[in-house]
């Protein structure tokens, strides 16, 4: 089996920060209603912790990531990066593919959580602009507001927030393997080009032998030199 790349079990642990974190809080909305009174006694001069509702002094209100939409699309991109790293883990998938996954899946996580707690926090602050008439019928300002209430981010907020980078991080690393696989791949190829397949049946033809100088040619030999005259028939008679 295939040694499986760090990079999906990343998308696994990214996809599963998102998803858990959804569930978990986002925001925390706190009324600290002694701070309240102080701060109105402050600017009108009027003594109201004594009033009935003022024992209480701490108010607070969480909501998890689910109750709003952006909640609600971390959990669906954390699970399809869960399930998709699963699948390169468990079977098989391009990592061309699965770090597409990773980077669309984890930018939205990142995206929405951000989202979240840039509007909410503003929705809060709009809120207390928005009662500037009804607290001016009473002497009031908004700002009797800036110590008593109060909008903090919770852990389930964080965990998306990195749940995406974790995401992103495994299809950096699945893209990186994916290109060092196919440089592989195409070294190998080359390297191995015109060779006969291993089991073929077929052997690699045999280097010729090395090739002989050319011989000289024979020298031809040397005629003999004729015989004398005299000695061809004899002395001549007298």
């Amino acid at each position: 089996m295939e040694k499986k790349q760090p990079g999906a079990i990343l998308m696994v642990v990214g996809g599963a920060l998102m998803a858990l974190g959804s569930f978990l809080t986002w925001l925390t909305a706190s009324l600290d209603l002694s701070a309240l009174a102080a701060a109105i006694k402050q600017q009108i001069g009027v003594d109201v912790s004594g009033v009935p509702g003022f024992a209480n002094t701490q108010h607070s209100f969480s909501a998890a990531g689910t109750k709003g939409w952006e909640g609600k699309l971390a959990l669906v991109v954390g699970i399809v990066a869960l399930a998709v790293g699963l699948v390169v883990i468990l079977a098989s998938l391009s990592n061309s593919v699965a770090s597409k996954v990773a980077f669309a899946t984890g930018g939205i996580g990142i995206l929405v959580a951000v989202e979240a707690m840039l509007t909410k926090s503003s929705g809060i602050e709009s809120a207390k602009m928005g009662s500037a008439g009804q607290l001016s019928a009473l002497g009031l300002t908004p700002s009797v507001f800036d110590n008593a209430f109060k909008v903090s981010v919770g852990i389930g907020l964080y965990m998306a927030i990195v749940g995406g980078i974790v995401a992103i991080v495994g299809g950096i690393m699945l893209l990186g393997k994916d290109a060092a696989t196919a440089t592989t791949t195409a070294t190998t190829t080359t390297t191995t080009e015109g060779a006969p397949a291993a089991g073929s049946g077929w052997e690699a033809p045999a280097a010729p032998p090395p090739m002989a100088p050319p011989s000289m040619p024979a020298t031809p030999p040397t005629p003999e030199p004729p015989a004398p005259m005299g000695d061809a028939g004899g002395a001549p008679e007298s």
